[in-house]
């Protein structure tokens, strides 16, 4: 009887370890990060990629630029940031993030750039290629 105590008692021990290491479930996530601003030229070049600094903030220090998306119709492009927010132990500070958007014109004219401010908010730039 004794016996099986002590294998009960070892095999109880053994299954109740935790491993605080294991992270399998823990996934990162992703969100829309709002522009705060954005650093343009007003003018540029067929063919000539222009660099526009994108400003925003993200909610706490596991947040890092993940891609931007963009919806264009004719001349105008909306642009979202979207951030990803990585599975780690974080500080909780809100951190400001600056990104390049490329952007490479094929054809002369004017063009509508909305960053996503807010929601159905935006910051707009006008950008005129000749």
């Amino acid at each position: 009887m004794k016996y099986y105590l002590f294998v009960l008692v070892i095999f109880s021990a053994l299954i109740s370890c935790n491993n605080d290491d294991d992270q399998d479930d823990c996934w990162s996530t992703f969100e829309t990060a709002y522009v705060q601003s954005v650093i343009a030229p007003s003018t540029g070049t067929v063919g000539e990629t222009i660099a526009i600094d994108v400003i925003f903030s993200v909610s706490n220090g596991c947040g890092i630029f993940n891609k931007f998306e963009e919806t264009i119709t004719g001349n105008s492009r909306t642009i979202t940031v979207n951030a990803e927010y990585e599975c780690r132990p974080c500080t909780q500070a809100i951190e400001t993030i600056t990104v390049v958007y490329s952007f490479t014109p094929s054809a002369s004219g004017d063009y509508e750039l909305k960053f996503e401010s807010g929601e159905n908010q935006y910051i707009i730039v006008d950008v005129n290629i000749q």
